[in-house]
């Protein structure tokens, strides 16, 4: 993949908590940290549920079965391509008066080799415990949860979304691998038909790199075209992907093979991601 490198890679260990301000914000960082730690076995159980799910079938329906266990409102978005169905999983929480209309998405199938938690088990696990953590105290933004389908399959799923929703959202945040790796990857815009470069909104870029650099966070930026952000950022929409990698950029990574599998997440990992986007959420 062709990498752009906006910043160096960062010394400093991933994801130090941020330096309290007040002691008000310390307090609100201690309550958002024990959230995140008591929802750090619930992710990780939905990712071992996710990797036994004989297909992407079965995938969304724990999705399904996860969103009313905690009594979220949802809505299913059916779609056909080349005589296969799919379905896209959208729930929401919505404030009166809202301050933002933000999306956090990630993609529940997976390709045929290994158990597809990494790609991208993880990133519906994080979102679910994201809604988990908010549903009972909102704040003052509006926030859809969206898990697409056929992701594989060349975006499908993000692309009918897009060109079949009235929905113009502030931010989007999609995350795709997130309990493996010790770096943040973040795709931040595509190429249009032309081969020019679009990038996300310079408040969104702004937002990113000053939680990371408040947090010490290693992370690189790329300009590739191969995930979720794609299909928003091709309608001229604020989007950005975060993905965790490893450092050390191992080849073959653990994904579309048979490397996909339970003993390459870690709920600590997954726990930080968790964190993080919980974070980007603080700061709107």
């Amino acid at each position: 993949m062709a990498k752009t490198y906006c910043f160096g890679l960062l010394a400093a260990a991933m994801m130090s908590s941020c330096l309290p301000k007040t002691e008000a914000h310390n307090a609100q960082q201690e309550a958002v940290q024990h959230d995140t730690e008591d929802t750090a076995d619930y992710m990780y159980s939905m990712l071992e549920n996710l990797c036994n799910a004989e297909d992407n079938v079965a995938r969304g329906n724990l999705v399904i079965k996860e969103l009313e266990a905690m009594g979220l409102e949802y809505s299913l978005q059916p779609f056909e391509r080349e005589g296969s169905n799919y379905r896209n999983i959208i729930a929401k929480i919505d404030v009166e008066n809202e301050s933002h209309n933000l999306a956090f998405t990630a993609h529940y199938d997976r390709v045929d080799v290994g158990c597809g938690v990494v790609d991208n088990g993880s990133g519906v696990a994080v979102l679910l415990g994201m809604i988990k953590d908010v549903k009972e105290s909102p704040n003052d933004n509006d926030l859809t949860f969206i898990f697409f389908d056929a992701e594989e399959k060349g975006l499908l799923g993000s692309k009918y979304y897009v060109a079949n929703t009235d929905e113009r959202f502030d931010a989007v945040f999609n995350i795709d691998m997130a309990a493996y790796g010790d770096t943040l990857m973040i795709s931040t815009g595509a190429h249009n038909r032309r081969g020019e470069f679009v990038p996300t909104t310079e408040s969104l870029n702004e937002l990113i790199i000053e939680l990371c650099e408040e947090n010490s966070i290693p992370y690189f930026w790329t300009e590739d075209k191969w995930t979720d952000n794609v299909s928003f950022n091709e309608a001229g929409l604020a989007a950005a992907s975060v993905v965790r990698v490893d450092s050390s950029f191992p080849n073959p990574y653990p994904i579309h093979n048979e490397g996909d599998n339970m003993s390459n997440t870690d709920i600590n990992v997954l726990s930080q991601t968790e964190e993080f986007m919980l974070m980007i959420l603080d700061r709107y």
